[in-house]
């Protein structure tokens, strides 16, 4: 018996250290297999920011480093609200070899130091605490864009326009800064050329439009060059547009036929007028009474209209009111 119990004694014994190996053997090999999360760092500094403004995000970077265990993200949360992770980080899973990204915005509501940490917590294990720092600063002024002249036409060429006569082209001049633009002076160079629609000491408010019209009228036949510049406080204190035009002399083709009916009364002589407009000014177009009842007028330009009228001239020099006014169109 105390052979046998000896035995049995022994036997348990040895049972009882197997067990007890096979228990740290299992517990070991759990240990090995619990996940371990790490952080790219510890901390995170933001540079001074605009109090009002939020930051660039910075970012940690979370790993699951050790083990085979995947471990889940229950929370992410911020001890000072200036701080906080955008997105949606809840019941994000990190597997075993993995790594999740977390950015981190600063926002400052005053100008002060702020600091504070980052609380990332996990299904298992030990939560991760991510210091934060960061300074709001008095947010910088915006600066407005200053005027900019700009005009809807590179250049205007009148192309050919006939001595004696004029064309007109439209111009657009616009405000396209922020700020508002004092014209200081309108020039224009070429013989022939103006402008109008915009003068001196106007204001262009930003977005503000002009309506120019410019004019050739050539004295001359040929080719002419000029431009039209607009000084200012602009950001472009001077800008222009080029002009080209050409006048040319056209042989007067067209002329206007007077007629009319002689008096009764004593006449020796009449005088015919004209004007460009109905109901005068005249202008005389004999030099001295002409005696016959018809006059040819061969001094009128094609697309225009005159007006005219005829006196008779009496013995006694005097001479008559004026007739009854006609209008002629010259094609």
């Amino acid at each position: 018996m105390r052979r046998t119990n000896t035995g049995m004694f022994r036997l348990s014994k040895y049972f009882g250290v197997y067990w007890l190996i096979v228990i740290v053997l299992i517990l070991g090999a759990r240990t090995s297999l619990d996940a371990k999360v790490t952080a790219s760092s510890t901390s995170i500094s933001f540079a001074n920011q605009p109090a009002g403004s939020s930051s660039t995000p910075m970012s940690v970077v979370l790993s699951n480093s050790n083990g085979s265990r995947p471990v889940t993200i229950t929370s992410v949360t911020s001890s000072v609200p200036q701080f906080s992770a955008p997105g949606t980080l809840l019941n994000v899973v990190i597997g075993s070899g993995q790594s999740v990204t977390i950015p981190v915005v600063f926002t400052p509501t005053a100008t002060q130091t702020y600091a504070g940490k980052l609380v990332i917590s996990f299904a298992t294990g030990p939560a991760l605490n991510i210091s934060l720092a960061g300074t709001g600063v008095a947010a910088v002024p915006v600066q407005n864009a200053p005027g900019t002249l700009s005009f809807d036409q590179a250049s205007l060429d009148f192309a050919n326009v006939n001595v004696g006569a004029s064309a007109s082209k439209p111009l657009t001049a616009t405000n396209k800064g922020q700020t508002a633009i004092n014209v200081r002076n309108v020039i224009t160079s070429g013989a022939g050329f103006n402008v109008s629609g915009i003068s001196a000491g106007q204001i262009l408010a930003p977005g503000q439009s002009a309506a120019l019209n410019v004019t050739f009228a050539p004295a001359g036949a040929g080719s002419i060059s000029g431009s039209v510049t607009i000084t200012s406080d602009a950001a472009n204190p001077s800008a222009s547009v080029p002009l080209t035009g050409t006048g040319v002399s056209v042989t007067n083709t067209h002329t206007v036929t007077l007629n009319w009916n002689a008096p009764v009364s004593n006449v020796v002589g009449y005088n015919a007028y004209s004007s460009a407009t109905a109901g005068g000014p005249y202008t005389r177009l004999t030099t001295t009474p002409i005696l016959g009842t018809g006059y040819v007028d061969s001094t009128v330009v094609s697309g225009r209209t005159y007006f005219y009228v005829v006196t008779s001239i009496a013995s006694d020099n005097t001479e008559s009111v004026y007739s009854t006014e006609v209008a002629a169109r010259v094609p």
